[in-house]
């Protein structure tokens, strides 16, 4: 599957649960991974054959700005269900980073959206990865990757 992704998109919005959350914007990070098949707007070099990343981008900067969200996750949900407004995307990955989450480290969440049928049965995003980055990765339960 090919994929279309937007990195580094920052933004400073007020979000958290700390009261100095609630009242001063800082800054979120994210990266969004767009997969759908490219093959017919590359052969026609057709805009209308693929997926606008400009308006995508737009419009998350746009619910990140606007949002005042207590969790990445639903902020993460917020930005994944805007994305499956796209009927050409079969899936899409937003990841989401608080810099300045804590005094000595950032938080961070991976969250998949997927369409098609067989996911139906499953919740509408799955969680793949939160982490604290305090130099070392950790798996989901705290667990060190390595």
């Amino acid at each position: 599957m090919d994929k279309i992704i937007i990195r580094d998109l920052r933004v400073n919005t007020l979000i958290g649960t700390l009261e100095r959350e609630r009242t001063h914007r800082q800054e979120v990070r994210a990266e969004l991974e767009l997969f759908l098949d490219l093959r017919a707007a590359g052969r026609s070099d057709d805009l209308m054959r693929s997926v606008d990343y400009s308006e995508i981008a737009r419009r998350t900067r746009e619910i990140m700005a606007e949002g005042r969200f207590r969790l990445l996750e639903a902020l993460g949900t917020a930005i994944g269900d805007m994305l499956l407004e796209y009927p050409q995307l079969d899936r899409a990955l937003v990841r989401l980073a608080k810099p300045r989450a804590l005094d000595f480290a950032a938080a961070e969440i991976e969250m998949e959206f997927r369409r098609r049928d067989e996911d139906l049965d499953e919740p509408a995003f799955k969680r793949r990865n939160v982490a604290i980055d305090d130099g070392r990765r950790r798996a989901p339960g705290g667990r060190d990757d390595g």
